[in-house]
């Protein structure tokens, strides 16, 4: 993965699906593009598709990290919340 400055640690991104604030700024972003809901809360927080599986949250981190835009967006709902 190319260092572009705009990456969010795994953590991060955890912080941002718990936290109610991050959670319902990225939610929409999630299903848009992976169809994606955001379920639990805190610890219990879980990502599922469609069927209701759960996803892999660490897979999908690093999807996004990947993707330029997607990992662009992500970074400016965070640094919203967190500035």
């Amino acid at each position: 993965m190319p260092a572009t400055g705009r990456e969010l640690s795994y953590p991060d991104f955890l912080r941002l699906v718990r936290e109610e604030d991050g959670r319902r700024a990225v939610a929409p972003l999630l299903r848009e593009w992976f169809g994606c809901r955001v379920t639990g809360k805190g610890e219990t927080t879980r990502i599922v598709d469609a069927k209701r599986l759960a996803v892999d949250m660490r897979s999908l981190h690093l999807r996004i990290q990947d993707d330029e835009s997607k990992q662009r967006s992500l970074y400016q709902v965070a640094m919203t919340l967190w500035r």
